[in-house]
Parts: C-alpha cells; sequence; structure tokens
C-alpha cells in the first residue's frame, strides 16, 4: 500500500494504536507494573480485551492472572513491533518529519520500551524473553522469533534515522536496547541443515503458524539477496503445516525468499 501512494489508508489504524497509547501505557503500569506500553493480540477499537479472550469470572481485583484468562495470545507482543514498523515505513515514504516527531516517535519509544522493562537479562546481558509464546502457535517459548525480529529490525531503523529527528536520550535508549536483543533463533534439522527456528527454545504446539519466518515477513531481515537467505530457505522447507487455513502468509515468504 505504501508503494502504491496509498498512504491515506493507514491513517485510521495509525489513530487507533497510536490513539491508545495512553490507554496502553496505564494498562501495562496497572496489569504489569512497569512502564512503556504493550498491545493486547485481540482488542477493541477501544482498547479493551475481547470479552471471551479476558475472561469475566471474576472481578479485576480477584483476578489471579492479571493478563487474560485465554492463553491463545497472552504473551504474544508482536502487534506492537508491526505497528511500529509501519510508522517508521510510512514516514520513509512520505518524508513527514513533524508528524513522526509528534505522532510516531512517543508510540514507537513506549512500544518498544516494554520489552526493555519487562524482560530480565540473561548472563551475556541480553533478553530472557521469557514466559513468551511465538505466536498462537507455541505456547512455552524463550526468545520467540517473532518479538525478537520485530524488536530487531524497529531498532536498527530508528537508530538509522538521522540526527535531527532522533534525540539524544531516545538514540540512548534505542542503542541500549539493541545491544540486549538476543540473536534471531536457530536450530538444526534432522537433515543436518541449519534453519531459523520459532524460537531460542519452544514447546507446547497449538496452532498451525509459522513465526520462524516472521524474520523474513513482516520484519524483512531475511530475503533471498541477504546472505542469510538459505536459513530462511531452510525453515521455509521445512514448514510442517503446508496447507492453507489459519494465520499463514506463504506467498509472502515465499517472494521474499
Amino acid at each position: 500500500m505504501f508503494a502504491a501512494g496509498d498512504c491515506e489508508m493507514f491513517q485510521p489504524l495509525f489513530r487507533m494504536h497510536v490513539g491508545l497509547l495512553d490507554f496502553n501505557m496505564k494498562r501495562t503500569r496497572k496489569y504489569l507494573g512497569h512502564g512503556g506500553a504493550y498491545i493486547p493480540e485481540c482488542i477493541m477499537p477501544w482498547g479493551d480485551h475481547f470479552p471471551f479472550v479476558y475472561g469475566a469470572k471474576h472481578e479485576w481485583k480477584d483476578r489471579p492472572d492479571k493478563l487474560q484468562d485465554g492463553g491463545w495470545h497472552k504473551y504474544e507482543w508482536v502487534g506492537q513491533l508491526e505497528v511500529s514498523l509501519m510508522l517508521l515505513d510510512y514516514h520513509a515514504y512520505t518524508q513527514d518529519d513533524a508528524w513522526f516527531k509528534q505522532t510516531a516517535l512517543p508510540a514507537i519509544r513506549e512500544y518498544v520500551r516494554f520489552f526493555d522493562e519487562h524482560y530480565t537479562l540473561d548472563a551475556k546481558g541480553r533478553y530472557n524473553m521469557n514466559p513468551a509464546q511465538a505466536l498462537e502457535t507455541w505456547w512455552e517459548c524463550t526468545n520467540p522469533m517473532p518479538e525478537v525480529a520485530g524488536l530487531t529490525r524497529v531498532t536498527d531503523r530508528l537508530l538509522a534515522l538521522p540526527k535531527g529527528l532522533l534525540p539524544d536520550a531516545d538514540r540512548a535508549l534505542f542503542a541500549k536496547i539493541r545491544a540486549r536483543i538476543p540473536d534471531l533463533p536457530t536450530r538444526t534439522l534432522k537433515d543436518g541443515h541449519v534453519a531459523y527456528a520459532p524460537a531460542e527454545r519452544f514447546a507446547a504446539k497449538r496452532n498451525v503458524e509459522h513465526p520462524e519466518l516472521y524474520c523474513v515477513f513482516p520484519f524483512r531481515l531475511c530475503s533471498f539477496e541477504k546472505p542469510n537467505a538459505a536459513l530462511g530457505r531452510a525453515a521455509y522447507a521445512a514448514r510442517t503445516d503446508r496447507h492453507y487455513q489459519g494465520w499463514k502468509q506463504e506467498e509472502l515468504f515465499a517472494a521474499y525468499l
């Protein structure tokens, strides 16, 4: 849509997620006790969870789990990184610096800051993203590909912005976060090939998505002209759910690879 010049078509989406920034920051503080903001995967246009996802068995003060009852996307926090990348792409196509400073950057800052405030660091000084999940498919993960790839792509794009667009304090914050992101997860397949993996550790498969390929799309860290293309192609060849049900993006993965 950006390449076709349809930038105005993104405005309702941007108004929703940027417009909900304060709401999401307050929810993050109330539910998780720290700064930044997260976007739940299934929300109404005004920001509330889908009721059947959140659950209505208890009043909030009595809830044993403040996030949500439903487990399909309890720890799926890639949406805020997808929106952040769209905001960066919008600026790249429009070159609207004033809009970026006033509208996009404040939202991206909080959606990225969330990960720094939410997760602890491992012995190497990298984020230990756990508990976590890889989309709706793998429910027990450490360092899932979608969030790792998304955080990598978004912070790389932020740090590549001209000096006048990014205040020094933001550049320092994003550089700190970038240094703490784990490497894109890989695994060795039965045939001996190394391929991108859904997460550094993954278990409890429940759905049919391919989170290991989120480094291909939407985050565009792996594609046919890059030196890591073989890792993406191996992951694509090894995918197990070869049908057209569920949240699938096979044609996009194939085109990029």
